[in-house]
């Protein structure tokens, strides 16, 4: 007999996704607010970049060494963070942070540009879903901002385990930011640079936040992945093209990246992005 047998949990969310072509993108014009709202779990965007222009980048970001990397126990071999200084670092050296995030941004925009402006093209695509409302980087009252994006890199046998990331307001330095979003919503962007050669997707749980709560009061990220056992629910993998993009309710959706398999590394670009408060724009961050 098992000592300590695994709760049985319910599905409290409907894995629904709307999934259109960037050309027909007006068909979206109102998802982030479904997103907001529970309606839908995200919008997938198809050919929402040009892939030869995100393989040009990623090589130069790959070859920049200004940034130091960030490496996490993901599950399997460690997740590198290559660009972005997480608003989570635990040394609680704010100054520090936005010093490192500007030098993040700085070699984003150098990499994918002059011949593409990389920032101004997630501000379009962010607006198209957000019923054209503007978007852009987070302020903050220093004048600095968080840097605008992150590139993680699993490589052969790496994964990420099952999370919310609304875990992460935990963190004093997220704490800080709470003023300029509205409330907990945090829904990222995330697409990719290099795809394995299999797993590496996004997966989802139906499973929310709020029965997360519920269910393991008081309970973090690390509960969860000791408690939570995902074959109790339904659950739906979105596999993405290099130029594709998937915008989700990361905070109150549980989900994971499956284990990269056969020789080659995965490597993804993704950002937070909320209302800002009175929901006039969008704001992103990482």
């Amino acid at each position: 007999m098992l000592a300590n047998p695994p709760m049985t949990l319910r599905n409290t969310r409907q894995l629904t996704f709307l999934d259109v072509e960037m050309s027909r993108v007006d068909q979206a014009r109102g998802a982030y607010d479904d997103i907001a709202a529970g309606r839908i779990v995200g919008v997938i965007l198809r050919g929402a970049f040009d892939p030869a222009l995100l393989a040009r980048g990623a090589t130069r970001l790959i070859a920049d060494e200004r940034i130091p990397h960030l490496s996490y126990e993901s599950g399997g071999p460690v997740m590198t963070q290559i660009y972005g200084c997480p608003t989570q670092l635990a040394d609680g050296d704010l100054d520090a942070h936005y010093r490192k995030a500007d030098l993040c941004t700085t070699a984003i925009r150098e990499a994918f540009g002059p011949d593409f402006d990389f920032e101004a093209r997630l501000c379009t695509i962010l607006s198209a879903i957000a019923d054209h409302r503007p978007a852009g980087r987070l302020p903050h009252p220093s004048g600095r901002s968080p840097a605008i994006g992150a590139v993680n890199r699993h490589e052969p046998g790496g994964c990420t385990p099952h999370h919310f990331d609304l875990v992460f307001f935990e963190s004093p330095q997220f704490r800080a930011l709470r003023p300029y979003l509205d409330g907990e919503l945090l829904i990222n962007l995330n697409f990719p640079l290099e795809c394995a050669t299999a797993g590496g997707d996004l997966e989802f749980f139906a499973y929310d936040w709020p029965a997360f709560q519920s269910d393991f009061p008081g309970a973090g990220r690390e509960q969860l992945t000791e408690r939570f056992h995902p074959e109790q629910f339904e659950s739906r993998r979105i596999p993405l093209a290099v130029g594709d993009i998937v915008i989700f309710d990361a905070g109150r959706i549980c989900h994971s990246v499956t284990t990269v398999e056969g020789s080659k590394r995965r490597m993804h670009y993704g950002a937070h992005t909320s209302f800002a408060p009175g929901r006039a724009s969008i704001v992103y961050f990482t």
